[in-house]
């Protein structure tokens, strides 16, 4: 799975969004509550203003996703979603 969301990473810095797409869904078909690769993925949809999937995978991490940024990337998706 790291190598997976290492590869996810690099594709998205390299603004290969679907490829990074492609290979975090991969890494969360193997382990479905990776933190990782559940926020690299919330990133990605953000990223490509694809705001109601990232807020779905914000949501379904809910319980996984620690970082200190959580509770407000889900309020700016909220925003962005009921606008």
């Amino acid at each position: 799975i790291a190598v997976l969301s290492n590869l996810a990473i690099v594709s998205a810095e390299l603004n290969k969004s679907e490829q990074a797409e492609k290979y975090l869904k991969q890494g969360l078909k193997l382990y479905p509550s990776h933190e990782a690769s559940l926020y690299n993925l919330v990133n990605v949809y953000y990223r490509e203003k694809n705001y109601n999937e990232a807020y779905l995978y914000l949501l379904r991490g809910n319980t996984q996703i620690k970082h200190k940024d959580h509770n407000d990337y889900k309020q700016v998706l909220e925003e962005l979603i009921n606008q």
